[in-house]
């Protein structure tokens, strides 16, 4: 799969419109430092919404990338991931690719680029 196939899924995805999932919350203008300490404040609450809209976010993007590559899946994020394991996995990639003091470094463009990132599929997986 080509890089501009794959921004292009994750760009649509990004911009599908959802409504937000915490009362202070903006997830389009949030920078890294905001949504990392509302995921740890709530990390022991499976039922946090932001929580839900992360999962949401890496799940629309793996649809979209798998549409965007004839059926073959990119995002191999096993669904029983933890919520203290898919929070480590956000602070890797952003201190990885020295994101954190970023504003441009939104939840919905590092939560799958970061699962694409730790978690690619293997050529040829199918659905």
């Amino acid at each position: 799969m080509n890089a501009p196939t794959t921004l292009s899924a994750l760009a649509l995805a990004a911009l599908t419109p959802t409504s937000a999932p915490a009362q202070n919350f903006d997830p389009y203008n949030s920078p890294p430092w905001v949504w990392m300490i509302e995921l740890n404040d709530h990390l022991s609450d499976p039922d946090y919404p932001l929580w839900h809209y992360t999962r949401g976010t890496i799940a629309g993007a793996t649809a979209m990338t798998t549409l965007a590559n004839n059926a073959q899946l990119v995002i191999c994020l096993p669904p029983s991931i933890t919520n203290s394991d898919l929070l480590a996995m956000l602070g890797a990639y952003l201190v990885t690719f020295d994101l954190i003091e970023k504003d441009s470094a939104i939840l919905e463009l590092v939560a799958p680029l970061a699962a694409i990132h730790f978690y690619p599929c293997q050529q040829g997986q199918a659905l």
